[in-house]
């Protein structure tokens, strides 16, 4: 499919003309959501593999290399980055447990380009990798679906 004749091929590509995403529109999240499910579909059987330095093991070595001044931004925030990961290393899901594949891992909205209300493409694939597909979902939730002032917009997204 498409992902795999771009990652093989030598062709150049055009920058897709567009503008960013217009956010807190359902008509726009559920044309992600497709580009994102046919994503992962096309490529589910993409043989080259890449860990993903955003997960659990790659936040270790960013907190390893900054835990030191963490004090000096907030006192206590040491001790809570600690904590934190210390949960999220013990409830992190198994990776037997969730469906994995190639993931975006970058899809917020300035990586969305719309034409009006069309979606145009997808676009800066660079921390693409292998990980649990939901890991991608839980990223489109927690930069599209929030207003400015951090709400869920319960009301916007009726239909």
């Amino acid at each position: 499919m498409c992902c795999r004749r771009f990652v093989s091929s030598r062709q150049r590509f055009a920058f897709p003309r567009g503008q960013d995403a217009y956010r807190h529109h359902a008509h726009a999240l559920q044309q992600v959501g497709e580009a994102l499910a046919h994503f992962h579909r096309a490529t589910h059987d993409f043989n080259l593999k890449r860990g993903n330095a955003l997960s659990v093991a790659g936040w270790e070595k960013l907190v390893d290399s900054c835990i030191d001044q963490a004090d000096t931004v907030a006192p206590g925030l040491a001790q809570l980055i600690i904590s934190e990961l210390g949960y999220l290393k013990k409830n992190w899901p198994a990776s037997v447990a969730l469906p994995q594949g190639v993931i975006h891992a970058d899809l917020f909205p300035d990586n969305v380009l719309f034409n009006g209300k069309k979606l145009y493409g997808l676009i800066d694939f660079y921390f693409a990798c292998n990980d649990t597909l939901a890991y991608d979902l839980a990223i489109c939730v927690n930069s599209w679906c929030f207003e400015d002032d951090k709400v869920f917009p319960t009301t916007a997204w009726k239909r």
